[in-house]
């Protein structure tokens, strides 16, 4: 044991080796220290439950009732999933599911966290809009193609359940 204290002692010393070892010690710090740092930047997953909190067309909030706000998109595993859309005309008339539309989505290439979806509500008319993903918010910008509302931009703000 004196024996290998002995070598150490010697030749692992700071004055026979201090270059070396400081070079091996800032290259041990730096691996450390950056291993983790992409953690906080990988693409978040959207699959899941998303439900209607805000609406925004052409700048202005539309106030949305509480059938509205049980409208929700079902995004699925592998970019496909369905909007469900609630309706009602008013009191006496309950709300209800008014329709199903079907939607594709991607995570645009080389961004964080950004994402782009199409909703086709058929007839040639469609959205299309590009979200970003924060914390439990979903927040998409766009604008309906075709049909009675063509040219309209919108906001969508959406969160998980």
């Amino acid at each position: 044991m004196r024996d290998i204290y002995n070598f150490l002692k010697v030749k692992l010393c700071y004055r026979t080796y201090w270059k070396q070892w400081l070079a091996f010690l800032a290259i041990c710090f730096l691996v450390l220290a950056c291993s983790d740092d992409d953690s906080n930047e990988e693409s978040g997953s959207i699959e899941g439950r998303w439900y209607l909190t805000e609406y925004y067309e052409d700048g202005e909030e539309l106030i949305l009732e509480e059938c509205d706000l049980e409208s929700y998109m079902d995004l699925s595993d592998g970019g496909t999933g369905e909007y469900y859309l609630y309706y009602t005309d008013g009191p006496p008339d309950p709300c209800g599911l008014d329709i199903i539309y079907s939607l594709d989505y991607y995570s645009v290439p080389n961004t964080v966290n950004i994402f782009s979806i199409t909703i086709d509500f058929g007839n040639g008319s469609y959205s299309i809009a590009e979200g970003v993903l924060e914390g439990n918010t979903l927040r998409f910008t766009g604008v309906d193609v075709g049909g009675e509302n063509d040219g309209v931009d919108f906001i969508t703000i959406y969160t998980r359940d």
